[in-house]
C-alpha cells in the first residue's frame, strides 16, 4: 500500500496500528511519545515494523502519514475471535468462559463508534508525519468485562480461569490527550452503554 502510495503520488495515507505495540511498558497511561517501546508478540512487531515503514516512506518519498493505534475496539459485528464477543458467545451457549489472569488483565475498551470518530477526525488533519493514540482513556479488567455481560443478558456461566498466555500483555491504557488537543477526537460512549449495545446487537443477531 505504501508503494502503491508512493506510485500513484497519495497526498495522506492513514495506518491502522495497534496499543500491541506497547508491550508491557511500565509507565502508564501509555502515551505516543514513549521511545521504549516492549512488544511481546508477533503482532506487535508488525505493527511496529509498519509504523517504521511509514516513516520512512514519508521521510523518504515525501508522502503524508498518520499512524493510528488502536486500543481494543468492540462492538457490533467485532470479529468472533475477540474477547467481548467470544465470551458472549459461549455464554449464550451454555460453556465455560475461559478467562485469563484471574480476570485481572487490565484493558481500555473503545467502542467502534468512537474509533470511526477518530479515524474521520483524522482525515481532517494532515500532517507529515504523525502517531494518535485512539482509545477511551479508562481501563478496567475483564472479571468487570465478564459481570456486565452476565448481567446484560441475565445468564450466569461457569468461568474458567486459565494462566496468561505468552504474547498477552497486562494492561491497555491509553493517554489520549493529544488525539484530543490536535484532532479534536472526544470519546463518548462509555463502557456500559457500549456493552449494551453489543448485547442488544447479538440478541438480534440471534434472531435473525
Amino acid at each position: 500500500m505504501l508503494e502503491l502510495s508512493r506510485k500513484y503520488k497519495i497526498n495522506h495515507f492513514i495506518f491502522a496500528s495497534s496499543s500491541s505495540v506497547y508491550g508491557t511498558k511500565a509507565r502508564s497511561p501509555f502515551r505516543e511519545d514513549e521511545d521504549n517501546l516492549k512488544p511481546i508478540s508477533v503482532y506487535a512487531a508488525t505493527k511496529i515494523a509498519g509504523e517504521l515503514l511509514c516513516k520512512n516512506y514519508s521521510e523518504t518519498y515525501n508522502i503524508n502519514i498518520t499512524c493510528l493505534r488502536f486500543f481494543t475496539a468492540y462492538g457490533p459485528r467485532q470479529r468472533p475471535e475477540m474477547a467481548i464477543h467470544k465470551f458472549t458467545r459461549r455464554l449464550y451457549n451454555n460453556e465455560p468462559i475461559e478467562i485469563f489472569g484471574k480476570g485481572k488483565l487490565e484493558r481500555d475498551f473503545t467502542y467502534i463508534s468512537d474509533i470511526i470518530d477518530g479515524i474521520m477526525k483524522s482525515l481532517n488533519k494532515v500532517f507529515k508525519f504523525e502517531i494518535f493514540n485512539l482509545g477511551r482513556g479508562k481501563k478496567v479488567n475483564l472479571n468487570y468485562i465478564i459481570s456486565l455481560i452476565q448481567d446484560y443478558t441475565n445468564i450466569k456461566g461457569k468461568i474458567v480461569y486459565k494462566p496468561t498466555p505468552p504474547g498477552d500483555v497486562p494492561l491497555t491504557f491509553a493517554d489520549i490527550s493529544k488525539a484530543k488537543n490536535i484532532l479534536g477526537y472526544n470519546p463518548n460512549v462509555d463502557l456500559e452503554e457500549g456493552m449494551k449495545k453489543f448485547i442488544q446487537w447479538y440478541n438480534k443477531k440471534l434472531l435473525n
